[in-house]
């Protein structure tokens, strides 16, 4: 008689071995995906605040003065916006600014020298994230004007002035002044397309005739947004006196 002895093989219990690691694998990877999608539901992203930044510059040409001033808030809208004192504080032209507390909402940077009329200014400071930002801001200046009529009080002035094209955003300001020390004042805003102005007999109404003087101001004004930035920022340039004299 022969006895046939069955052996079962190995191979089978390893497949079975197999099947069952990979029903354990597809099912820690399940718990591991939900948990890894809780986790991401759970995380806030993290956002940059709103610097609002706040340049003012002014130039006059008579003492060759110059004065740069920033102002820096942070926070959602600017009427709420808080004081922002950036780490290493604010460079004018590649200087340090000199930092003023005014109150618990104002810290002002300013930074004033005697130099020549620069063709661009400069600002610098670093954001919350130690990144450097920058600011550059740029006007013609009125080189000189001269008036090309009489200054009545009847019919106004034609004046010429040098660097008196204005773009848009851009004002000339005419400040008058009599014997007597009364001012009038006048403005012409940009965009315009020449450098020849006439002004009504509006202008200088209120003085008296006789000796007087002239100067203007022209000035430029920009809002800008960029990326967490909101901008604003100023120029002013004040040219020399012009004596005139100023008749019926």
């Amino acid at each position: 008689m022969i006895i046939l002895n069955f052996t079962f093989p190995q191979s089978i219990f390893a497949l079975q071995k197999e099947i069952s690691m990979k029903y354990i694998s597809a099912i820690l990877l399940v718990f591991v995906v939900i948990f890894s999608s809780g986790c991401k539901q759970q995380e806030t992203p993290v956002t940059e605040p709103t610097i609002f930044e706040d340049y003012f510059i002014r130039y006059l040409s008579q003492e060759k003065q110059l004065k740069a001033q920033a102002v820096f808030g942070i926070g959602d809208m600017v009427t709420t916006a808080t004081a922002f004192v950036p780490v290493g504080g604010a460079a004018f032209m590649s200087s340090g600014m000199e930092m003023r507390k005014i109150s618990d909402d104002l810290v002002r940077y300013t930074q004033e020298m005697n130099t020549e009329y620069q063709k661009s200014f400069r600002f610098r400071y670093k954001n919350t994230l130690g990144q450097a930002n920058n600011y550059e801001i740029s006007m013609t200046p009125v080189q000189d004007f001269f008036i090309q009529s009489e200054v009545s009080k009847s019919n106004g002035l034609d004046l010429v002035i040098n660097g008196g094209l204005l773009a848009e955003g851009e004002t000339l300001v005419f400040i008058f002044s009599d014997q007597n020390s009364v001012a009038a004042s006048f403005d012409i805003n940009g965009p315009t397309k020449d450098i020849s102005y006439h002004l009504p007999p509006e202008a200088i109404k209120n003085l008296t005739p006789g000796a007087g003087k002239l100067y203007i101001v022209k000035k430029t004004n920009k809002n800008e947004s960029l990326d967490h930035r909101e901008i604003h920022a100023e120029i002013e340039f004040y040219t020399n006196d012009l004596d005139i004299e100023i008749v019926e």
